[in-house]
């Protein structure tokens, strides 16, 4: 590495297993082609190299805040810490600061990142996670180009990288003792409605699918089901003897992969989700089929590289088809399919990430 390699600032106001997976894959890709790297988050990030540096803050950013003094109080609180952090890594590498990249930006988010961005004398760029409409309404005029997830939207395409690392955890033995020679279908996460989780909380309810398991994995995010919803998913807990549920947030990336390694089948039917899921990503690093629903992103690339199956979103007959199609004989199943495993692994890999920076970096003249 050169002596005056560029100061790059990643920052990231999110918390969830997905953006702390960001921060660091994007924090390796810039370090590999020569960068070195301020990454500004809500996570206190340790890295091995010498060449990153994790400054840690938590701001507080809500979605439906109201346009007050307290907002506008947040907002300017937002800005100078934001300022000085950035000094701060420009101490410590001794250098200035080239660009600011927003590992993880949301349109909600509008009235942060114009005070963000106007805090800043560097340019500015970001990860743009779930397109909607044209970026300009949401984000500053002031950007040369944004990233996104999905290969036919405006902008630069970045991959949707995840982290492969695993280990042998007492839960994810406890989900093959639990299936035994069943089939295991899992939804693991964050769950909420958007996931699709009810129409598998009806499938766990079925007397006649007692043939299958099913396991949901994850914090379940209450505020967002209706008292019905809840009612349905107490009983399941209650009274599926096929079902395992295990409602509490897995501590690391890690264990949530140990997870997908003991399922059979990766369940993503998600409801009215037309962005990218690196489940997808998961289910070729691990070569486990996945179930997505129609009309979307997600449906587009598993025709494309043949992950899975695709289902009417909502809807348990066809949901259950899929699951029959897949696991009544399930090596006949992926002779037919053929799935693109290891290409869709490439398309969304450290290597293809690193070649997005590499434009990145072009775009906004760093060498």
């Amino acid at each position: 590495m050169s002596h005056d390699s560029s100061l790059i600032a990643l920052v990231d106001w999110n918390r969830g297993g997905h953006n702390e997976t960001n921060l660091r894959e994007h924090a390796a890709a810039l370090v590999s082609l020569g960068c070195r790297v301020a990454v500004l988050s809500p996570y206190p990030l340790r890295f091995d190299s010498p060449f990153i540096t994790s400054l840690h803050f938590a701001p507080r950013i809500r979605s439906a805040a109201p346009a007050s003094w307290k907002l506008s109080l947040e907002l300017w609180r937002l800005q100078r810490k934001i300022r000085h952090l950035i000094r701060q890594a420009e101490q410590h590498f001794n250098q200035p600061c080239k660009l600011v990249f927003f590992s993880c930006l949301y349109a909600y988010e509008s009235r942060h990142i114009h005070a963000a961005v106007t805090a800043l004398s560097q340019p500015w760029s970001g990860l743009y996670l779930h397109v909607t409409g044209d970026a300009r309404q949401y984000f500053p005029p002031t950007f040369k180009t944004l990233a996104a997830l999905d290969e036919q939207a405006e902008g630069l395409f970045f991959p949707d990288v995840t982290n492969a690392e695993t280990a042998t955890t007492l839960l994810a033995q406890k989900l093959r003792d639990f299936a035994g020679k069943r089939p295991l279908i899992s939804l693991t996460g964050y769950l909420q409605p958007s996931k699709g989780m009810m129409p598998l909380i009806d499938l766990a309810l079925k007397d006649d699918l007692s043939d299958y398991a099913f396991a949901f994995v994850g914090e379940l995010c209450r505020a967002n089901f209706s008292s019905d919803q809840l009612a349905k998913i107490t009983i399941a807990e209650k009274q599926s003897p096929n079902s395992f549920f295990h409602f509490h947030r897995l501590p690391n990336e890690a264990s949530y992969n140990a997870v997908i390694q003991a399922s059979d089948i990766l369940y993503a039917a998600y409801i009215d989700f037309p962005h990218s899921s690196n489940t997808l990503t998961k289910a070729a690093i691990f070569e486990k089929p996945v179930i997505v629903s129609r009309h979307h992103l997600m449906e587009r690339r598993i025709r494309e590289f043949r992950l899975g199956e695709v289902v009417t979103q909502n809807d348990t007959t066809s949901i259950v088809q899929a699951i029959h199609r897949i696991t009544a004989d399930y090596p006949q199943w992926l002779v037919q399919q053929q799935p693109r495993w290891k290409e869709y692994r490439e398309a969304h890999s450290q290597t293809a990430l690193r070649q997005s920076f590499r434009q990145l970096l072009e775009i906004y003249d760093i060498r």
